[in-house]
């Protein structure tokens, strides 16, 4: 049985050596054609470098008032022909910033799906309608009994919806990167998402936050000394009104972001990233923190690897 928000049957079709069999990119009908564009060549550019290891493709358009279908490839190469006839059309769309996205239905089609293997696969979502939804608990019990990952980029310029956390709490709850960022630079962020190079994640946490301070993160075990790739959030919304400095440190580094950083070349974002050098065994992790106020920031900070541990990482709470 999967433990954390509800117990729910444990998918045992995949371990965790097993390569993440399928990666689905969701996107909302409510961006510009030019956002999605330049978001998919993103990750051409991607393939170039790395070994895809993905068995199927999936990508499907979401937020129109006729749910679409998933569009399934085995071949990388396709994909970008299947986006190209599926791009944004504003005239299928709400019409309204009222309706809420249903991104909710989405995964859960996407979950229940019969066509492609669901254990182990990662998900790559660009919001740019809030759910009107709060409540994840039905989908994130389904991302975690099958041991999925979701990422979710948030848009800083929201085209409707009422709950503006919602995509951002289930990347939390699934062991994903949630991020707030603004449309024009989604596609200059989007290689920095831990999906193809490190898809594997060694350690996950989750921090709440205010003020300045410092605290001491549960440990991290490192399987074997090398580099590793970090991925944090800084703030939990946009525009960036309380952040002065965050820093990540163990014994032998350290992992650092300012407000300078972030609005240069973080680009105004919520998410940083970056590669950093740690021995075997086990870590001690400190994280120092210094905000304008005293509002509660809920944080992302996970470390991910190009090989899997051989367990199921636990879902950070």
């Amino acid at each position: 049985m999967v433990t954390g928000i509800r117990s729910v049957p444990e998918d045992t079709s995949c371990t965790s050596r097993t390569q993440p069999p399928t990666f689905l990119f969701a996107y909302s009908n409510d961006f510009s054609q030019k956002t999605i564009l330049d978001t998919w060549n993103s990750f051409v550019n991607i393939e170039e470098e790395v070994d895809l290891q993905y068995s199927d493709f999936g990508n499907v358009r979401f937020d129109t008032k006729t749910p679409d279908s998933i569009h399934w490839n085995t071949n990388y190469k396709d994909v970008k022909s299947s986006i190209e006839n599926n791009l944004p059309d504003h005239s299928l769309g709400f019409g309204d910033s009222s309706t809420g996205s249903d991104v909710l239905d989405v995964l859960n089609r996407y979950l229940y799906n019969g066509q492609v293997p669901i254990c182990g696969s990662v998900v790559m979502i660009l919001l740019k309608r809030y759910p009107n939804e709060y409540d994840i608990t039905k989908v994130v019990n389904l991302i975690r009994s099958h041991h999925s990952i979701v990422h979710v980029i948030t848009s800083g310029n929201p085209s409707g919806g009422s709950q503006p956390k919602t995509g951002y709490n289930i990347a939390l709850k699934s062991n994903g990167l949630g991020a707030f960022e603004y449309d024009d630079m989604i596609s200059d962020m989007i290689p920095r998402f831990p999906l193809f190079a490190t898809p594997f994640p060694i350690y996950t946490t989750n921090v709440k936050i205010s003020g300045t301070g410092s605290i001491k993160l549960p440990p991290m075990t490192v399987p074997i000394a090398t580099e590793y790739y970090i991925s944090m959030t800084y703030q939990d919304h946009l525009p960036l009104d309380a952040f002065r400095s965050i820093k990540l440190e163990w014994d032998a580094g350290n992992f650092f972001e300012d407000n300078i950083l972030a609005q240069n070349s973080e680009d105004g974002g919520t998410y940083t990233s970056g590669w950093q050098y740690f021995g075997s065994g086990v870590t001690e992790l400190t994280f120092s923190y210094e905000y304008n106020d005293k509002k509660v920031e809920t944080l992302q900070i996970r470390i991910s690897s190009d090989t899997a541990l051989d367990h199921w990482l636990p879902y950070a709470e």
